[in-house]
């Protein structure tokens, strides 16, 4: 765990650009959510890993109280510059290992992108632990479709010189092991999985940004990781 959470915390680091480049949630996902687990208007949510507050702003808007938690101090300070207007959102900079509250206080439990980071047996236990009984646990994930596309098959090969443990890879399985978690827990039941397909253009400069804000690709030892930048913008 210690080298995921090293990772994770590169994230701080770019706290302005993922604010700025990260695309935010469709609206059809959020809807589901509050459709799928029969929020009432009083409902509280704990957000796990806000970020900037893709997530929170738009449970937000709706008049939802969110507690959203965030280990890193310049995203939570985003988030909650981004939350001033809703009185009922509190964004505490503080890593969901260290959170302390009392048992069977929320009726959602959420995290966008983020759950990741938290080992299946420690996350789903104390998520079920924290919701309500009959509570909803609800993660997200963005996942990358553009395997095998001419973009995909263009830019391999700058990622098979200088950047080799992501070329081979490039998914994101985090939503397959906590798929499998979730479907051989003891403590949920009514497991679904929902799929949105929708697309988000980036231009050279945009995407240079967005791939700046990926923990892997951050953590490229240099000169591989100039290299490889450059190499993506010609």
């Amino acid at each position: 765990m210690a080298e995921s959470n090293a990772l994770s915390r590169q994230f701080d680091e770019a706290a302005q650009l993922y604010d700025e480049v990260r695309p935010r949630y469709p609206e059809e996902i959020v809807e589901h959510i509050i459709a799928f687990a029969a929020l009432p208007a009083h409902a509280r949510i704990l957000e796990v890993g806000c970020g900037t507050g893709q997530m929170t702003v738009p449970f937000a808007k709706r008049g939802y109280a969110v507690i959203a938690l965030d280990h890193g101090e310049r995203l939570a300070a985003l988030a909650a510059q981004h939350c001033q207007p809703y009185p009922r959102v509190r964004v505490v900079s503080c890593a969901f290992e260290a959170w302390q509250d009392t048992a069977g206080s929320y009726d959602v439990f959420l995290s966008a992108q983020a759950f990741h980071w938290i080992e299946p047996p420690y996350g789903l236990a104390r998520a079920a632990k924290l919701l309500k009984i009959g509570g909803t646990i609800a993660l997200v994930w963005t996942l990358d479709q553009s395997a095998g596309s001419a973009f995909w098959q263009a830019t391999q090969p700058i990622y098979e010189r200088y950047n080799p443990v992501t070329s081979s890879a490039r998914p994101q399985a985090g939503h397959l092991t906590y798929a499998h978690a979730l479907r051989t827990s003891r403590q949920f039941v009514e497991v679904q999985e929902v799929r949105r397909a929708w697309t988000k253009r980036y231009s050279g400069e945009e995407y240079l940004k967005l791939l700046w804000t990926f923990s892997d690709h951050r953590a490229m030892p240099e000169p591989s990781r100039s290299r490889f930048l450059k190499q993506s913008a010609g």
